[in-house]
């Protein structure tokens, strides 16, 4: 009897501890990198990976105070499929509009300030991306990203 009630917990605890995989993530690799601007590591950037094969997710990342990112494709830093991307960056001067202030413009119907882009338009654009990273099959955990003048 004793042992039926520790297998019965052990069995328990197993079902709780594994998680069914996500079908979505089936093809997804390790994929992360540096992102630069001008030589110096670039920090808290909006970096989007837009996939050339439509079938495919896109990936996205925010870059840490060294210019680091981990992309992220379903779930947070999963990777990327391993396709060929567009790739552009938005990297905003943070808004100093408060809350109120918001409130009012949206009052007056009015259009707030908008933050102010501090990257070049060039890597901006997801119309006209002049970036192409292509991720392959085993993945990559050593994307350099450079953005310059």
């Amino acid at each position: 009897m004793k042992y039926q009630y520790i297998i019965l917990v052990l069995i328990f605890v197993c079902l709780i501890g594994c998680k069914k995989s996500d079908p979505r993530k089936a093809g997804l690799v390790p994929a992360s990198g540096t992102i630069t601007y001008n030589g110096s590591p670039l920090d808290g950037a909006t970096i989007v990976f837009t996939p050339k094969d439509t079938n495919k997710q896109g990936a996205g990342a925010l870059s840490g105070t060294n210019g680091k990112f981990v992309l992220t494709t379903i779930s947070d830093n999963d990777g990327a499929f391993p396709v060929e991307y567009s790739v552009y960056v938005l990297k905003e001067e943070p808004l100093q509009t408060s809350d109120e202030e918001l409130m009012e413009y949206a009052r007056q119907g009015k259009t707030p300030p908008q933050p102010k882009n501090l990257l070049p338009v060039k890597y901006t654009n997801p119309d006209e991306p002049i970036i192409n990273i292509s991720i392959p099959t085993a993945g990559d955990k050593n994307i350099i990203i450079e953005l310059k003048d």
